[in-house]
């Protein structure tokens, strides 16, 4: 199949169309700048991955048109936006939505903890966004605060990010290979055998950790972390909350970090909860989640026909330049 069945990549300069305005973040592979987009005039987040500087065995060309394919036919106000993919000869250039306010660990550094009011308001969204994706068939497999952006340094309105980790769920079997953050991984992935309900686990911990300012877990390494949550998976204690709405909030994350995924709440009814129905941001959106997500895909299309039959084990075998990607690698960061 070829992939500009999926995701037409630009092979014109980036640089007619964007003007670079300041450099925003730098990772190991990558760097994201602030971009003027000169046809539209709007502010834009441009991811640029050097090809030059990844190790050939590390390039995931199929992660990287798999992360934007699917956020271009995503359309839901909590889901970043993609818009373009340019490539050059030692580059890609991801055209995202730009959010101003940065990314939730860092506001988290900064305030602390958040107060409940305001973690119920974060955490509605973030489900809102995941039904959705669920809706779809999409599982994130990688939700950490570093991976929820946020429109503006005065407004908790967040944005899902970073599907580099994403895959599509299988109706006929359980997902196997770990993807993820070693914090919010929940047990059953450590047992190679999951569902979507892996992403609830993981916003489970990330609640805990809006609210408490903690982390889950104590090692010091990575192997003896990981022997902690196979063996004793987190459980939120009531010394660790606040007076206000304890016994409420106790429930919710006993909803959410049920070792049993099948007992495990959906994102549907997390959305449910009486802690939840807390959030100003919920009481003030009239939205029908619990029949249907705000834009499914259209079945019809050329790219669902395309991308429902992705897996993650063999997504490797649609996309045509590297023939040894290994979509079960650990991606502990």
């Amino acid at each position: 199949m070829s992939v500009s069945l999926i995701l037409p990549i630009n092979t014109k300069s980036y640089k007619k169309d964007y003007s670079e305005i300041t450099k925003l973040g730098v990772g190991g592979f990558s760097e994201v700048k602030m971009c003027l987009h000169i046809p539209s005039q709007q502010k834009r987040a441009v991811k640029v991955i050097s090809k030059n500087i990844i190790p050939i065995e590390s390039i995931d060309e199929e992660h990287i048109l798999k992360e934007m394919a699917l956020l271009k036919y995503l359309n839901h106000p909590n889901i970043i936006k993609a818009y373009e993919i340019f490539e050059d000869s030692t580059k890609f250039y991801l055209s995202l939505e730009y959010c101003g306010g940065g990314n939730l660990y860092t506001k988290l550094k900064a305030v602390k903890k958040f107060p409940q009011l305001e973690a119920a308001d974060i955490a509605f969204q973030i489900f809102l966004g995941v039904s959705y994706l669920h809706d779809n068939g999409i599982i994130h497999r990688d939700l950490k605060p570093e991976n929820i952006l946020l429109t503006g340094n005065y407004d908790y309105s967040v944005k899902i990010a970073d599907f580099g980790s994403a895959c599509l769920k299988n109706k006929t079997k359980s997902l196997n290979g770990i993807a993820g953050t070693l914090y919010y991984l929940a047990p059953e992935v450590l047992k190679d055998n999951y569902d979507e309900k892996v992403d609830i686990w993981s916003i489970g911990i990330m609640l805990f950790q809006l609210i408490t300012g903690l982390l889950p877990y104590k090692g010091k390494s990575s192997d003896e972390i990981k022997k902690r949550i196979a063996a004793k998976p987190f459980k939120v204690k009531s010394e660790y909350l606040d007076v206000n709405a304890r016994n409420l909030l106790m429930d919710f994350f006993q909803g959410l970090l049920n070792v049993d995924p099948r007992m495990r709440y959906s994102a549907k009814e997390a959305l449910e909860h009486p802690w939840i129905l807390s959030s100003k941001k919920r009481c003030a959106q009239k939205i029908d989640y619990k029949n249907k997500p705000e834009t499914k895909f259209d079945r019809r299309s050329k790219f669902y026909s395309k991308v429902r039959n992705f897996r993650p084990d063999d997504f490797y075998n649609e996309v045509h330049r590297f023939e040894h990607f290994d979509s079960r690698k650990t991606r502990f960061e």
